[in-house]
């Protein structure tokens, strides 16, 4: 049961003890619906009634069915996408036609070892094998399972790649200068020294220009779903926030949208694929034999800049959009390699000058 406070506006959940009185289990959260997925987390299906339970001899399929649905109503469609893709490929193959009662950590570990004979990223088979564990963890919760087999199994892969591919400022001019397309050209360009998501940039409408502060207002994402475009609320809280450009770069996007004035207030100013941008930078890099890289890592790249330029990780952070400032450390601490080194030298020189100052 969830209750609110009048005085303090909090919500609180509350559940039978075992001797029938009702007792606070967890108060503090601001909103009903927090409070409702804590609730559900607690509580223990075992005791509903039949209709609420997997059935003796119900299939992985079954449970697939239902997690499917949830997920479709509850995620991203861009997030949904890739649940479906993992799932198809990878989970389907490997426990479709199983009895759930008979899948246990063993077969876990067997379907585990085969993924990584997989030509795959550490950081993907991570994600596969969670998205298999997030299955197995909606049946325990609303499905009556009497435990999660994957947990016991354990994980494979990494979260993230101890390695960042990027290119140097060098990198970077020598490609932009065989981009001759006007479009792409600024594309890449805002890509590289903004450090904006593709989605984010393929977002953006000239509502979106803040012109008094040369900036724009990173509030939405872009991306293409069944041949249909869509338009979402960011990857996370932080990423909806503002950029500044520096001036060049913010003449240059006003004068393309001097030049394109069939683009309207509320329309993208790149209509453009997440693809076609892809393959011209894979195509140019290729041509001039510099590194190819993803899209996403113009995204390191201008992190990997901003590092050189010795800019704090928590303004990185907050440019990037990262939820947290421990994200970034996460992800570009090893581009800090003589992070100590210069903290001693800047010690050293704010010491000499106090001392200098003194004498």
């Amino acid at each position: 049961m969830i209750v609110r406070d009048e005085e303090s506006r909090f919500y609180s959940v509350i559940a039978p003890g075992e001797d029938g009185d009702f007792s606070v289990k967890k108060s503090g959260f601001r909103t009903r619906q927090e409070a409702r997925d804590y609730e559900l987390s607690i509580t223990d299906f075992s005791d509903r009634p039949k209709e609420y339970m997997i059935t003796e001899n119900a299939l992985f399929d079954d449970l697939l069915e239902a997690f499917d649905k949830d997920k479709r109503a509850r995620v991203k469609p861009d997030t949904y996408i890739s649940y479906c893709v993992a799932i198809n490929r990878f989970i389907r193959p490997g426990f479709c036609g199983k009895q759930l009662k008979d899948i246990g950590p063993a077969d876990i570990r067997t379907w585990q070892n085969k993924m990584l004979m997989l030509d795959y990223s550490p950081q993907y088979l991570r994600k596969v094998d969670s998205i298999l564990s997030s299955v197995f963890t909606y049946g325990v919760r609303f499905f009556g399972m009497k435990s999660n087999p994957s947990r016991m199994a354990g994980t494979i892969g990494t979260h993230r790649s101890k390695t960042i591919v990027f290119w140097t400022l060098d990198d970077f001019n020598r490609f932009i200068k065989c981009v001759k397309n006007p479009k792409y050209h600024l594309i890449y360009n805002i890509l590289y020294w903004t450090g904006l998501r593709i989605g984010e940039l393929l977002a953006l409408t000239p509502d979106d220009i803040d012109h008094e502060n040369r900036a724009v207002r990173v509030n939405k994402t872009y991306h293409r779903y069944h041949k249909q475009d869509i338009i979402s609320t960011p990857k996370t809280k932080k990423s909806n926030r503002t950029v500044y450009l520096h001036k060049t770069l913010f003449d240059e996007l006003t004068d393309y949208l001097s030049e394109n004035t069939e683009i309207s207030r509320t329309d993208r100013i790149f209509p453009v694929s997440f693809d076609s941008v892809r393959d011209r930078l894979e195509r140019t890099a290729k041509k001039i034999g510099i590194k190819r890289i993803k899209i996403h890592d113009l995204r390191h790249s201008h992190a990997s800049l901003l590092i050189d330029m010795n800019v704090s990780p928590l303004a990185i952070s907050e440019r990037l959009g990262h939820e947290k400032v421990e994200t970034t450390l996460n992800i570009y601490s090893h581009l800090y390699p003589d992070s100590p080194l210069r903290l001693v030298k800047n010690l050293e020189d704010i010491y000499e000058k106090s001392v200098t100052v003194h004498r």
